[in-house]
């Protein structure tokens, strides 16, 4: 994966170099200000980089021209626009952002999930990805969904996938996933403390070893690397018309700032 630092090292050495160069920018996850990455250059956005948008082609232009299938988009919630507030009935007097967060909000959302998991599943047939905001979500989704199912108020198997920064103190770390034959991508925008990442992962690494009789961990570069390529593993055998095996099923995969179908909050 190519970093903005890198980018803006490219470039300036290709202008350098050719003086009358011009530079066109492919992405599929563009940057904003409101998602850009701090580092040693500032926030830097696509448009800093490459200048002016020239063409966007997305999802709705992708199901006109039949280069994907049609989906369903189903909007849950009673949240409401006013102005440039969002507003909800129960925390009207919070802002935006500590909305989205809120536990009370998180754990309606897991209450959700939890009673139509079957129906819209058709009862289990299928599995199910959950994209959230951020890691902090991701640990804030996963910790309440363990919470209800040692309460017993349900059986979902779930499952947590992200990555932390090689350096544990720094809080700088961005998040992204490695090219899987999913070809999930990660917007490259989320910062946290690796340090409280990769131990909650280690833990929740813990809870898929004891579910599957496995041994990964993220103290060993191959056996994480293998983590994520055993949980592709499972989803992609869960789609076959012959998937049988009961103690193979993984219900709920969590991730981070990703561009898939699945519940999304």
């Amino acid at each position: 994966m190519t970093t903005q630092p890198e980018v803006l090292l490219e470039n300036n050495l290709i202008t350098e170099f050719f003086g009358k160069s011009q530079l066109f920018g492919f992405t599929g996850t563009p940057i904003f200000a409101d998602n850009a990455s701090k580092n040693e250059h500032g926030k830097r956005t696509t448009k800093d980089l490459f200048g002016n948008c020239l063409h966007k082609y997305v999802i709705t232009d992708a199901i006109r021209d039949q280069n994907v299938l049609k989906f369903g988009i189903e909007y849950v919630g009673k949240y409401k626009q006013k102005g440039n507030t969002v507003i909800d009935i129960e925390v009207e007097d919070i802002y935006k952002t500590e909305v989205f967060n809120d536990p009370r909000r998180l754990e309606k959302i897991v209450d959700y999930m939890i009673a139509y998991h079957d129906q819209k599943t058709f009862r289990k047939d299928y599995s199910a990805l959950f994209a959230v905001r951020s890691i902090d979500n991701a640990i804030a989704y996963y910790d309440i969904f363990q919470k209800k199912k040692e309460a017993g108020e349900h059986n979902l198997r779930i499952a947590t996938i992200f990555t932390y920064g090689a350096n544990e103190e720094d809080e700088d770390a961005q998040d992204y996933l490695p090219d899987d034959e999913y070809q999930m991508v990660a917007e490259p925008q989320t910062l946290y403390k690796s340090s409280h990442s990769r131990d909650k992962l280690e833990s929740y690494i813990g809870d898929y070893n004891k579910m599957y009789s496995t041994s990964f961990t993220t103290k060993d570069s191959q056996q994480f690397e293998n983590y994520f390529k055993d949980i592709s593993k499972r989803l992609k055998e869960r789609e076959k018309e012959s998937f049988t095996d009961e103690k193979d099923r993984l219900d709920i995969v969590i991730v981070v700032n990703m561009m898939l179908t699945g519940f999304d909050a």
